[in-house]
């Protein structure tokens, strides 16, 4: 793999996510093919560089974050996307959802924060008083650290509960 072609695959995956087909092979069909993409690379070396691509080198990544971090193979990539999205400006109003991936929908709105799901333990330990919380608060209380005191936060009935609801009054979260 070279430097071009690490630089041409992550634009043709941005251009991807900005023209949205319902998979990807369809970027290299005849009637729907995007040059852009398509000059590049054949789908063939396309997908067999999705499927080598690796941004750590694993015997410098200790056992014991590769057992924890079930990410840890693409977290340096990760927390550059979260540094780029915790350095936006904060607004009055958030809202807070989850989000499946492949996600082909469209939505609005710019990413202030992110927290890949690893499991309940995993947000424990990432939240002042998790006692008594369950996923949904444990998700509110973990993304709303990066968020101004008093900030309107908006969120579907999966993320609310009696006591969630209770120790964001305590933290003036509405």
């Amino acid at each position: 793999m070279t430097t071009d072609e690490v630089y041409h695959f992550f634009g043709a995956c941005i251009m991807m996510s900005c023209i949205r087909y319902p998979t990807i092979r369809m970027y290299w069909s005849k009637a729907l093919k995007i040059t852009a993409i398509t000059d590049k690379f054949t789908r063939a070396r396309f997908f067999k560089l999705r499927g080598a691509i690796k941004v750590v080198i694993d015997h410098d990544v200790p056992e014991d974050l590769r057992m924890s971090d079930t990410f840890w193979k693409v977290r340096p990539f990760l927390d550059r996307i979260l540094q780029g999205c915790l350095s936006l400006n904060r607004p009055d109003c958030a809202s807070i959802d989850e989000q499946m991936i492949p996600f082909t929908g469209a939505s609005d709105g710019i990413v202030l924060d992110f927290e890949l799901y690893q499991g309940t333990g995993s947000l424990i330990g990432k939240v002042e008083e998790p006692e008594g919380l369950g996923l949904g608060s444990l998700v509110i209380e973990r993304l709303c650290q990066t968020l101004h005191r008093g900030t309107k936060v908006y969120c579907d009935r999966f993320f609310t509960t009696i006591k969630g609801a209770q120790q964001m009054m305590e933290k003036s979260c509405t």
